[in-house]
């Protein structure tokens, strides 16, 4: 039987189904789902699947929608399927959260399926989305104007959700139903050019077939397989991008990628965070991305975007105060401070690396160092330099972004800078060849809930 063969091998090429699988069939009574569950049914031994019926009453066709309900409470006692049925007043509903009927419809949908999936313990739910589906997808998007994720269309699994009959044509599945004597329920407002949705389905696709291509159903279909494979690439290289950043993302890594695709790791974080985004969104933060120093932009009401010299990330929209609590640190002790580790102790060597300063012992005037924020007037001479320096001059031209600058430890020792944060040491602790005695300041950044 071809249907059942494409059928059955769309579900091995996709990993659509496994053996023991618990499926919710999303089920309306129209041909689709009727021909969905079928040929699932077919599979239920091989596989040994238990199913179940979902079937909503949107209440919207008055007494042909109670007699869709009862077609499926029927065919689910027929065939000793679980049926789980759901009514509601649609035009209420989208009243009441101000919204369209469509949009409530879908949101009524999802949300009880997956109350299905829960309730009964499955692990999948089957929608009955054609390939005809697909297609009158791709043309409403493109009337209205997408990206190439969107053009995409109807991904054939996302989550738990699984579209086993996406390449498969509606007149194949009428033939099925036909040939093997099969009941279903017709929805007379899939037949009404109410909707632009079925002025595609019944005008636009049937002139294009007849004017200017007979396969131009085929044809759709082969573009969006091909800008699936083309949106998985850029996905993969936007996923290694964002979990290789750990939410500090480097400008000049993003800036390497084509212009497309920066846009799209915009959107991604965007939606990793929770954050509403369109166009215009995404543009703006495009653009302050491209430009030169520190920048702020508010994404919503609770986070912020800060841009800083070559990184940026998303925050609270208030930077909170960072600890300022001044604290004393003695020789051969540790302890941690706005969020990072503190060590001093003595050495009889030398010892240098990316966390580690190394000071001459002799130079320090008291045991006990001072671990402090900085403060107004605050200087001390970076070493390798004659003259002593503002920290404020410092920082803006080591590029320290204004966010940190407020978080940095200070060690001082005798009211003067040891060495700020892990950055910079002070020419006037820096050993010598005549040096004997040695402290190893080692400060490092860690998680900590201070």
């Amino acid at each position: 039987m071809k249907i059942y063969n494409k059928f059955l091998s769309t579900i091995q090429n996709n990993n659509l189904i496994s053996k023991n699988d618990k499926i919710v069939i999303a089920l309306s009574g129209g041909p689709d789902s009727v021909c969905l569950f079928h040929l699932l049914y077919k599979l239920q031994t091989k596989y040994n699947l238990s199913l179940y019926f979902a079937h909503i009453n949107h209440n919207l066709r008055g007494i042909n929608a109670d007699l869709d309900e009862k077609f499926v409470v029927e065919l689910g006692k027929k065939y000793n399927i679980p049926t789980y049925i759901k009514s509601i007043d649609i035009k209420e509903y989208s009243k009441k959260n101000k919204i369209s009927e469509e949009e409530a419809g879908r949101e009524v949908r999802y949300n009880f399926f997956t109350e299905i999936k829960n309730k009964v313990g499955a692990n999948k739910v089957a929608l009955a989305h054609i390939l005809d589906d697909n297609v009158e997808t791709f043309m409403f998007r493109l009337s209205r104007g997408t990206s190439i994720d969107g053009l995409s269309s109807i991904p054939i699994k996302r989550d738990y959700y699984i579209r086993p009959l996406l390449y498969i044509k509606k007149e194949e599945i009428l033939k099925f139903l036909e040939d093997n004597n099969l009941r279903y329920r017709i929805d007379e407002s899939n037949f009404k050019s109410i909707y632009t949705r079925n002025k595609i389905r019944l005008e636009l696709i049937p002139y294009i077939e007849k004017e200017f291509n007979s396969n131009f159903k085929d044809k759709i279909i082969f573009l969006i397989d091909e800008l699936n494979d083309i949106n998985n690439y850029f996905k993969k290289e936007v996923d290694y991008y964002i979990n290789n950043s750990k939410n500090k993302f480097s400008i000049d890594k993003l800036l390497s990628f084509p212009e497309y695709l920066q846009k799209e790791i915009i959107k991604t974080i965007l939606k990793n965070n929770n954050i509403i985004y369109n166009r215009k969104k995404i543009d703006k933060l495009f653009n302050i991305l491209h430009s030169n120093g520190s920048k702020e932009y508010l994404l919503n009401e609770q986070k912020k975007l800060y841009k800083l010299y070559n990184e940026f990330y998303i925050s609270n929209n208030k930077i909170s105060n960072f600890n300022s609590i001044e604290k004393t640190l003695k020789i051969n002790s540790n302890l941690i401070f706005n969020g990072y580790y503190i060590s001093i102790r003595e050495s009889d060597k030398y010892i240098s690396n990316n966390n580690i300063f190394c000071i001459d012992k002799d130079k320090i005037k008291d045991d006990n160092f001072l671990i402090r924020t900085r403060k107004e007037g605050d200087f001390f001479i970076p070493i390798g330099s004659k003259n002593r320096k503002k920290l404020k001059d410092f920082f803006i031209n080591e590029k320290i972004d204004k966010y940190k600058r407020n978080s940095l430890p200070l060690i001082i020792n005798n009211d003067k800078i040891v060495c700020v944060g892990n950055i910079r040491l002070s020419e006037e602790f820096k050993t010598t060849t005549t040096t004997k005695k040695f402290l190893i300041i080692e400060l490092k950044e860690v998680e900590t809930n201070e």
